[in-house]
């Protein structure tokens, strides 16, 4: 699999070296640039698989918005623009998603985070996330009536679970996981969810979301879950 191709805009170096070895680990062509004037050259030679620019190049909080705003007209809708700024008042993430940009990376570095954004953005490389499928048991709770159904885990993303079965669940349904996994993930063999999304990929199984408002222990447990998957595939 060829290497990623990443640009990066931002006139502190010493934040440059920090994100050159935050994903030094990584099959990633990084190139950093500290001016608007090295990173249209680069642009002109060869167009990466995304970009991440600081919003606050030179101190006056301008230039990155613009930059955002050239490569929008040029290229249009097909790259992927991550903005980045010490400043992350809501203000400053919406003037930057109405610039142009897909997503927003608040400073200091968080390289957890990033690789997490990463991995969510190019599935495809396992460098970052292979995750395999792991067997669970549903409780269905149901006005006091369980019936045990078989899952598969398929996905485990930051704002919901996705699972397959050959049964079919509700929206807004609220559903006990127990397995093995969990205890994995969360340090607790159960959990308690709620399905937000379902549809039918055949007629032998179904795609089932589900998301759950987790404690900041949870949280904390599943970025560090997830974060490992990352480490197992360098």
């Amino acid at each position: 699999m060829s290497s990623l191709l990443i640009y990066t805009i931002d006139d502190d170096t010493d934040f440059n070296q920090l994100l050159k070895m935050a994903l030094k680990p990584y099959n990633i062509s990084l190139k950093t640039h500290e001016t608007a004037a090295e990173f249209t050259k680069s642009f002109k030679e060869k167009k990466p698989d995304l970009c991440i620019l600081d919003l606050n190049l030179n101190k006056n909080g301008g230039e990155g918005f613009q930059l955002i705003k050239a490569i929008r007209n040029v290229i249009g809708k097909d790259l992927t623009i991550w903005a980045m700024s010490r400043r992350s008042g809501e203000e400053d993430v919406k003037k930057a998603l109405i610039a142009g940009a897909n997503d927003f990376l608040p400073k200091p570095l968080d390289d957890q985070l990033l690789c997490l954004k990463l991995g969510q953005l190019f599935p495809e490389n396992k460098n970052f996330m292979n995750l395999v499928a792991e067997s669970v048991n549903i409780d269905p709770i149901d006005h006091d009536t369980l019936v045990k159904v078989f899952f598969e885990l398929k996905h485990v993303g930051m704002d919901y679970l996705e699972l397959t079965s050959d049964t079919l669940f509700g929206k807004n349904q609220n559903i006990k996981l127990t397995g093995e996994i969990l205890k994995e993930i969360f340090n607790n063999n159960s959990l308690l969810v709620k399905v937000i999304e379902t549809h039918q990929c055949d007629d032998s199984y179904y795609k089932i979301k589900v998301h759950r408002n987790y404690s900041q222990e949870e949280y904390l447990s599943l970025r560090k879950w997830l974060f490992d998957q990352i480490k197992d595939q360098i």
